[in-house]
């Protein structure tokens, strides 16, 4: 877990669903929030103590199977934490998905077979704590996609082209091949996202900085 972190401190404003016999309001930073029927506050709701790491705003129902794949990150190690809920809101899996540092990994996707990670240079900084979102785009991160089997957890890393995604709008299987279908924000265009979400943020700049501390332009 994050050291100091408390995960019952958040406002539950992103998301909300329905699953097993429970209606939970969701943020990805802590726990989720149970509600009534009525939509009165229960309170946080951790799985009986099984939740260990943040629950994404965005988790995914299998139609099939009824289960809720859903996944954590953190500020500090462990990173991701993929979670797997039955039909019945039992948090029955978890597991620690090896990425290189503190992603903003906003969202997934999940097919028949397979669960698809977005390890994107979006990462927490810090120093940037009390000046907005704390987040800021890292040339030196890198940008992929991980393929996870659901059945033995494994992950296939493909390389791409330096993006963010915020939102998968799909993703399917079709003859051996993975579908993905999602809004890709080059460096450019998250500049300018961002810059509403939390101003004072500029790719631009920060782009122009990393290079010149790394001695790569004059």
């Amino acid at each position: 877990t994050d050291s100091g972190i408390d995960r019952t401190a958040v406002t539950a404003n992103t998301n909300v669903i329905r699953h097993g016999d429970r209606i939970l309001a969701l943020v990805e930073v802590g726990f989720p929030y149970e509600m009534t029927q009525e939509l009165d506050t229960l309170g946080a709701y951790d799985f009986g103590g099984k939740l260990t790491s943040a629950m994404t705003a965005h988790p995914k129902e299998d139609p099939e199977t009824g289960d809720l794949h859903m996944f954590g990150y953190g500020f500090m190690a462990p990173y991701l934490t993929y979670h797997r809920v039955s039909r019945a809101g039992e948090l029955v899996e978890s597991h620690v998905v090896d990425v290189p540092g503190p992603t903003m990994m906003h969202d997934f996707a999940v097919t028949e077979n397979h669960v698809i990670w977005l390890d994107l240079p979006m990462v927490f900084d810090l120093s940037l704590v009390g000046k907005g979102m704390a987040f800021r785009w890292d040339d030196g991160y890198g940008a992929r996609l991980g393929v996870m089997s659901k059945a033995t957890k494994d992950v296939r890393w493909v390389d791409v082209d330096p993006c963010y995604v915020f939102h998968v709008g799909n993703a399917y299987e079709d003859n051996g091949r993975i579908v993905l279908d999602a809004v890709r924000y080059s460096p450019e265009r998250i500049n300018a996202v961002w810059g509403r979400i939390a101003p004072g943020f500029d790719v631009t700049w920060h782009q122009r900085f990393v290079a010149l501390r790394h001695g790569l332009t004059g």
